[in-house]
């Protein structure tokens, strides 16, 4: 083995040590046999990526510091939750927010 083909080796071998949960993750959802329950899945493990996206979308776009971009995207997920609760919560009984 040339040492070439060694570096490539150990390189392959890094990468698997940082991303093993991802590829464990990848062979996991492979044995989900529901495609709705799949998609809801891998759904719910790509929202942290495009919550990322968002927040240094807002710190770029309007040149705001890090801690209004993230408290004005937490004003809005904690209004959209409460949306959806009051929602739930008048299907399911008399009672709600509004």
């Amino acid at each position: 083995m040339n040492n070439k083909n060694r570096t490539y080796a150990r390189k392959l071998k890094r990468d698997f040590r940082k991303n093993k949960y991802v590829y464990l993750m990848a062979l996991l959802m492979n044995e989900i046999r529901s495609s709705r329950y799949k998609r809801v899945v891998l759904s719910l493990t790509y929202i942290p990526h495009f919550i990322s996206v968002v927040v240094c979308g807002l710190l770029l776009e309007f040149s705001w510091s890090y801690s209004t971009a993230v408290g004005l995207f937490n004003s809005v997920i904690n209004f959209t939750l409460l949306v959806l609760t009051n929602r739930i919560s008048r299907r399911l009984s008399e009672t709600s927010l509004w």
